[in-house]
């Protein structure tokens, strides 16, 4: 038997028609466009037809998989009849390919160089010489697939039609055609209707000595999605109006190629948002997403994305530490959160989550929920792949896919045991390594810029508190933590930009922990101090200031406790001197059952 090219598809898909199966197409030319994506002519064996191919597959370009003459079994697409640069007459007619399966990478021309290119002319010639299944015979190849029937030949069964193949212009009586967002160009007038999915804050930056204002937003449709921005006056008119969740018709914005270098868009083009810009509330929202996922396959081929890509993923949490706070280089506190995620793959992979995205997570997010996120980037340490937070990044419990299906599935069979068995390789408080003190020193973790951090079962031996700071004078708005500075009247924090009437006292302990391999200093913030002093800060200034026996007592008792810790990790410089600094992140009681447990693991594992 042989397989065939789908002779008629095009026009057929020209004509709006929905196909009842997969086309299957031959590639005659590739070309690169400046903005990295690939446009293509594609033929069914009769016509040709212009196309574009999502950047998703522009590794199989890359990879010299996909080519000039490739045979592809096209399994999603949307066409868009673009109009020309006045409106009056058609313009270019495209094939925006979105999934596909390389049938045969390299093959004979199947096609002659004569053969029409479409739009119109090209189908009123085939219709008027009438070529449809007779008069033309699609030219035979070697059979690759089987499975999938040539497009012309009846099916013996009814199969369902084919989802998301083209994108009709939708009309709208008062504001005419509405164009997908795949549709956009720089050189056509249209209107989209769309979903606002991001919204950022709104900026103020001065510029020429003048006070400017910015934000951006991402757009969702059926069929695609972009970024949006606005600046100076036309911000200040759009960002009240738009609000996350809501759609919106929107025309009159300009539209460019995206910038890479100043975004993590992946569309091709982007919009900005002009004074005169039209901005309508849409009272129909039904058919519009509220996301559009693009999640890799799963999480063990995160070892194949390559470092500072933006991608989306989607897992199960198997473990979520509390909020903690670090000092950034430039003394200001910063909010932290450490996470593990799996999938049916069994590879945990870390993220970590920064400022007022790690609060928002553990207001929102459990262990053992299966979420989706958006706009991760990718980073590695010591050879293993890790994830960060963008400024951008945003998740949904369960979203509806069928990757979650899958990944429920697995962890209802086999999630719980894995999940135990990482919480007791990892002391079951965040995604960091365990090793001993000394480990840690040799190992030179947390050096070359990079922090690190890891978990280690250590004694404090003495917390400095004779001389030098236990604490300082802190901000009393819930959240903010900026050290203060005293003022008439009151005391002015430089974050909040408001005078307060009074201030908290928040620990900042120096402190020497021992194991059985070494020791080092270690600082400690109000979190993890108040952990190990049992009392908070300000009833030890108190007994600093009113009764010197109990000021004392305090830290008697807190010495020569044992505890599992997470330690932080980074370089630090000092009048030019820089430094390794160790940071206690987190504090639990040793759990002598599951420690044990931890020991037999590895004793296990061991080989002879």
């Amino acid at each position: 038997m042989t397989t065939m090219l789908s002779a008629g598809f095009l026009v057929d898909v020209y004509d709006k028609k929905i196909p009842n199966q997969l086309p299957r197409l031959q590639i005659s030319k590739v070309q690169q466009l400046p903005n990295d994506r690939f446009r293509m002519i594609i033929t069914d064996g009769q016509v040709k037809a212009l196309s574009l191919l999502t950047s998703h597959w522009n590794h199989l370009v890359n990879d010299g998989k996909l080519g000039q003459n490739s045979i592809i079994l096209l399994k999603e697409w949307v066409t868009s009849n673009m109009p020309s640069n006045d409106g009056t007459t058609e313009g270019a007619f495209i094939v925006v390919i979105k999934d596909l399966e390389v049938v045969q990478t390299s093959s004979r021309p199947l096609y002659i160089e004569e053969h029409l290119v479409l739009p119109k002319e090209a189908s009123d010639k085939i219709k008027a010489q009438k070529v449809v299944q007779n008069s033309v015979q699609p030219i035979s190849v070697p059979p690759q697939n089987t499975r999938n029937q040539p497009y012309h030949q009846p099916q013996k069964t009814v199969q369902k039609p084919i989802m998301n193949q083209t994108t009709n212009y939708q009309q709208n009586s008062r504001l005419g055609k509405i164009y997908p967002i795949t549709a956009l160009t720089p050189y056509n007038k249209w209107t989209i209707k769309a979903r606002v999915s991001y919204k950022s804050e709104l900026k103020e930056f001065e510029r020429n000595g003048k006070i400017n204002h910015s934000f951006n937003i991402d757009l969702i449709d059926v069929a695609g999605e972009i970024r949006c921005s606005a600046w100076g006056d036309s911000a200040v008119k759009f960002y009240p109006m738009l609000e996350v969740g809501n759609v919106y018709y929107i025309s009159k914005a300009t539209v460019r190629c995206t910038q890479k270098k100043f975004t993590s868009a992946t569309s091709t083009y982007e919009m900005n948002l002009k004074s005169d810009s039209n901005v309508e509330l849409c009272g129909d929202d039904n058919g519009v997403p509220f996301y559009r996922w693009n999640f890799i396959d799963d999480l063990s081929k995160l070892q194949n994305v390559s470092n500072d890509t933006i991608i989306d993923v989607l897992g199960l949490v198997a473990s979520s530490s509390e909020v903690s706070t670090i000092t950034t280089r430039r003394g200001n506190e910063l909010e932290k959160i450490n996470v593990t995620l799996l999938d049916h793959s069994e590879t945990p992979v870390d993220l970590t989550l920064w400022g007022q995205t790690a609060i928002k997570w553990a207001n929102s997010i459990v262990p053992k929920t299966i979420v989706g996120i958006k706009n991760l980037k990718v980073g590695e340490y010591k050879g293993k792949k890790q994830l960060q937070s963008t400024y951008e990044v945003r998740w949904e419990s369960n979203p509806s896919s069928d990757r979650t299906s899958s990944v429920l599935s697995w962890s209802l069979q086999v999630g719980a045991q894995k999940i135990d068995s990482l919480s007791r390789s990892r002391f079951s408080g965040g995604s960091a390594p365990s090793m001993s003190i000394k480990e840690a020193q040799d190992s030179g973790l947390g050096s070359g810029g990079v922090s690190a951090n890891f978990w280690c079962k250590a004694t404090v031996t003495m917390i400095k508190h004779n001389g030098g700071t236990l604490m300082y004078q802190a901000c009393p708005k819930e959240g903010c933590n900026k050290k203060i500075s005293e003022e008439s009247g009151g005391f002015y924090c430089p974050k909040c930009c408001e005078t307060y009437p009074n201030f908290d006292y928040r620990y900042i302990l120096g402190m020497f922990v021992a194991d059985n391999t070494g020791s080092q200093f270690m600082t400690a913030f109000n979190d993890c101090g108040n952990i190990l002093l049992g009392v908070p800060a300000h009833m030890v200034q108190q007994a600093n200031e009113t009764d010197p026996t109990l000021f004392e007592t305090y830290f008697a008792d807190a010495s020569f406790q044992t505890w599992n810790m997470m330690v932080g990790v980074q370089e630090s410089t000092y009048e030019g001197v820089t430094r390794l600094k160790y940071t206690i992140k987190a504090l639990k009681q040793p759990d002598l059952v599951q420690e044990n447990q931890r020991l037999i693991d590895a004793i296990n594992n061991l080989t002879m």
